[in-house]
């Protein structure tokens, strides 16, 4: 009888540690599981802290090229005048040398005045656009700058790369005009004290078509700015997205 009882408990007891394991494999999946979620939640944290230092890292590179383009530019511009200066005093010389034909000494100090305002008012209008243009180069940078934190996020900005792209080719061309405006100038050719008026109109004329050439290429180059940002704000939640992944000291 005894063997009998023996028989029927051995194997409960052999059961019992194997049902103890059992009990026990839940709190063991749990765990890992939890490690699993600690262990993404930490990937996703140095992922977008790195994705941070990348974004800081592209914006500063961004800014110091935009300096150095624009110190190039400046550069450029001050060679411009630079070799029109002993042009301009040539034509005032020419000019002079034709007013001693005009009798009416107030005339003469008329139309040279007028010459001195013509080169002066190139020079005002062209460092003008210069500087507005300096300014569109900044907000088209910080533009680009928002859309790369869309894209971090998984935001398709195509059509923002697109606009920017445009945009920095308006830029680009409204500077070439500009730098070209700075090395023209405007002689007047004075022929006799009776076409005196028509001689001047002609300079002004010619300095105005030019001008207001360089002004529209300005213009499209803010317009061009204007429509990129006009896109990128067309991205749902843009500026919420942009905060989440905002790299410090950036302004």
């Amino acid at each position: 009888m005894k063997k009998f009882w023996i028989y029927l408990i051995a194997p409960m007891i052999l059961i019992l540690p194997a049902n103890a394991q059992q009990r026990n494999a839940p709190r063991h999946i749990e765990q890992n599981i939890g490690t699993t979620a600690q262990n993404r939640v930490a990937a996703v944290r140095n992922a977008a802290a790195q994705n941070r230092v990348d974004l800081q890292q592209k914006w500063d590179r961004i800014k110091q090229q935009a300096q150095a383009e624009r110190q190039k530019f400046q550069k450029e511009l001050e060679t411009k005048r630079d070799e029109i200066k002993s042009r301009i005093e040539k034509q005032k010389e020419n000019l002079k040398a034709r007013l001693a034909k005009i009798k009416d000494e107030n005339k003469k100090k008329i139309v040279e005045r007028i010459n001195d305002q013509i080169n002066e008012l190139n020079t005002k209008l062209t460092d003008h656009y210069s500087a507005v243009l300096d300014k569109l180069g900044d907000i088209l940078n910080r533009i680009s700058s928002r859309a790369d934190k869309a894209a971090a996020n998984n935001v398709d900005v195509s059509s923002v790369r697109t606009a920017i792209t445009a945009a920095q080719s308006a830029i680009d061309g409204a500077r070439t005009a500009v730098k070209a405006q700075a090395g023209k100038t405007y002689p007047i050719t004075v022929n006799a004290e009776s076409t005196l008026k028509t001689d001047v109109g002609k300079a002004r004329q010619a300095f105005h078509s030019d001008i207001t050439a360089v002004f529209n290429s300005v213009k499209t180059a803010r317009q061009a700015v204007q429509n990129a940002a006009t896109t990128l704000g067309k991205i749902r939640n843009v500026d919420e997205l942009e905060a989440t992944s905002t790299p410090e000291n950036t302004k």
